[in-house]
């Protein structure tokens, strides 16, 4: 028998030997509630057989299961390695719509911008026209265009192609523009 201590939060074991290390009792309070941040298994388990990192919670929560049955400790770790590096990237692949999205929404939302809008509505006051507000719009639908484009090719990028997505400089040449037109 062994003690195998698995971590909720990262979902993983992260102990495994004969005695229960007296960390394994940490829990959080969390709005008064007490949440346990691991959960303690005794159970067989033999290194030989099974890769620690193979170890998963069961669908009742109550015990430890293999997550690949029938394959060697090497088999195993390669397979673990596999999916954390697609959970990786997958990761990498949010992270980077969700700065994409941030860019838009600064470039938006930067003072200059919105000092550009006001300027445009006064000179067009004075010209009886919406010449110089739609000129501002027509540059806050290329910005969003950019935007929208950016995600389609980051959505149309294999999960290989992730670490080397171009991104950069989006929002560089509208910052370039909108200081231009000042």
């Amino acid at each position: 028998m062994a003690f195998l201590v698995y971590s909720l939060p990262s979902k993983q074991v992260v102990f495994a030997g004969d005695t229960k290390p007296v960390w394994a009792d940490d829990s959080v309070e969390l709005d008064g509630e007490i949440i346990p941040t691991y959960k303690v298994f005794e159970q067989d388990y033999d290194s030989s057989e099974v890769a620690v990192t193979s170890l998963k919670l069961s669908e009742d929560g109550n015990s430890l299961v293999n997550a690949y049955p029938g394959k060697t400790v090497a088999e195993q770790r390669a397979a673990f390695d596999a999916e954390r590096e697609t959970a990786r990237l997958e990761e990498l692949r949010d992270t980077i719509k969700k700065t994409i999205k941030a860019t838009c929404r600064d470039l938006l939302e930067t003072p200059d911008f919105k000092w550009k809008i006001k300027k445009a509505k006064e000179t067009d006051a004075f010209n009886g026209n919406n010449d110089a507000l739609a000129a501002v719009y027509a540059e806050r639908k290329a910005i969003r265009d950019k935007n929208n484009e950016l995600e389609t090719k980051l959505a149309n990028t294999p999960t290989s192609g992730l670490e080397n997505f171009d991104y950069e400089g989006y929002g560089e040449e509208i910052s370039i523009s909108l200081q231009q037109s000042q």
